[in-house]
C-alpha cells in the first residue's frame, strides 16, 4: 500500500474516518467523483486478476488482512457481491490507514460489530467511494427512488450506502420518518 502521511486529529470515529478518506482522496489528487476499482487495487497493492480469484470463506463472520512485506496486505474476504466487496475494499483501506495513526501492527479485520473501529471502518469507506460533495452535486437536490438508483450506478456503492450518506449528513430522514417525497431538511 502507498504510504500516506496524515495528521492526527480529534473528534468521533465517524468524523475521523471522513477526514482521513477525504484527507487520502485529496492525496490521491481524486477529492472528487467516482473512485475505480483500479484506484482500490492499487491502494491496497492487489492485482485484478488476485481481486477477482478469491473465494470468499462462506458465512464468514470476518473478513481479515494480515500486513505482510513492503506494506502489501494478504486478505482473507468475505464478501461475494461485487459491490459489497469494494466496500470491504474500502473499510481495509481506512482500518490500514486507523492504525498506521496509532503505529500499530494488528491485523485488520471488517466485521459487523458496532465498535468504534467498525464504525469508522464503514463510515471512512462511504465517503472514499461516495463521496458526499459528490454525491449531492450529482443528485441535484432530487433525492428521489430514480436519483438514488442513478447514484448507486455511477458511484458503484449499494443503495443502503448512498442513503446512509444522505442521512449522516443531513440530506433525508431515515425512511422510518420520511412520508411522500424525500426533500432535503431545512437547517
Amino acid at each position: 500500500m502507498p504510504q500516506f502521511v496524515f495528521q492526527k486529529s480529534e473528534g468521533k470515529p465517524w468524523q475521523l474516518a471522513v477526514h482521513t478518506a477525504n484527507e487520502l482522496r485529496c492525496k490521491m489528487g481524486m477529492p472528487d467523483g467516482n473512485l475505480s476499482n483500479e484506484n482500490l487495487f492499487h491502494l491496497l497493492g492487489l492485482t485484478k486478476e488476485k481481486y477477482e480469484s478469491w473465494m470468499p470463506i462462506e458465512k464468514a463472520r470476518a473478513a481479515v488482512a494480515e500486513r505482510g512485506e513492503n506494506g502489501s496486505l494478504k486478505l482473507i474476504p468475505r464478501k461475494s457481491h461485487p459491490v459489497s466487496r469494494r466496500f470491504e475494499l474500502a473499510r481495509f483501506i481506512g482500518d490500514y490507514l486507523r492504525l498506521l495513526e496509532y503505529d500499530s501492527d494488528e491485523w485488520l479485520v471488517s466485521a459487523d460489530l458496532s465498535t468504534s473501529r467498525q464504525k469508522f471502518q464503514r463510515a471512512f469507506a462511504a465517503e472514499l467511494l461516495c463521496p458526499i460533495k459528490s454525491l449531492v452535486e450529482f443528485m441535484d437536490d432530487d433525492f428521489s427512488e430514480s436519483a438514488i438508483e442513478s447514484a448507486v450506478s455511477l458511484f458503484d456503492v449499494s443503495e443502503k450506502t448512498i442513503e446512509s450518506q444522505l442521512m449522516n449528513n443531513g440530506y433525508m430522514l431515515p425512511a422510518a420518518n420520511r412520508s411522500g417525497i424525500p426533500y432535503k431538511l431545512a437547517f
